[in-house]
């Protein structure tokens, strides 16, 4: 076993153990972000930054400790609300899928689908749930190459 530089976890020498520790610890930070969420929402809607002398949420955000934009908290608040508020998900079963993959599939969903997007946000990667986004799907007949000047022809393929 090797110890990885400048960190206290040790992982196995072998791409496949290195690999699971990498997405493990991934998880975790997605985990750790909806619990961030749940703070946020708490810290903004009950008003926490003016007991704690701050004017606004916003300059609450921009403290050096903290130092979020409020377009994250506001999305991390906004996937929180939609995903346990809305459709009653429970914290847990969000755990580990990636927070923009969350996003991005609540922009999408539904009642009648919310359990398709999750299962979408949970397999797919980014670029691929971009992809089943309506909004996000461009067609183009022709393209012409920047550097030669070519025009080609792009009929059939999306």
């Amino acid at each position: 076993m090797e110890e990885c530089v400048g960190v206290s976890c040790p992982i196995e020498n072998t791409a496949l153990k290195t690999h699971n520790f990498i997405v493990e610890i991934k998880k975790g930070i997605h985990r750790n972000f909806m619990d961030l969420a749940v703070c946020l929402k708490m810290m903004k809607s009950k008003e926490y930054y003016i007991e704690l002398g701050y004017a606004t949420f916003e300059e609450y955000c921009s403290l050096p400790e903290v130092d979020l934009t409020v377009n994250r908290c506001n999305k991390l608040i906004r996937i929180y609300d939609r995903w346990v508020e809305d459709y009653g998900y429970k914290v847990s079963e969000l755990e580990g899928i990636d927070t923009e993959k969350l996003d991005i599939a609540q922009s999408q969903m539904t009642k009648e689908n919310c359990e398709e997007w999750l299962e979408k946000a949970r397999v797919l990667s980014r670029a691929d749930l971009r992809a089943e986004t309506p909004g996000c799907k461009h067609y183009y007949r022709t393209m012409k190459c920047p550097y030669c000047g070519k025009t080609f022809s792009l009929e059939g393929k999306k």
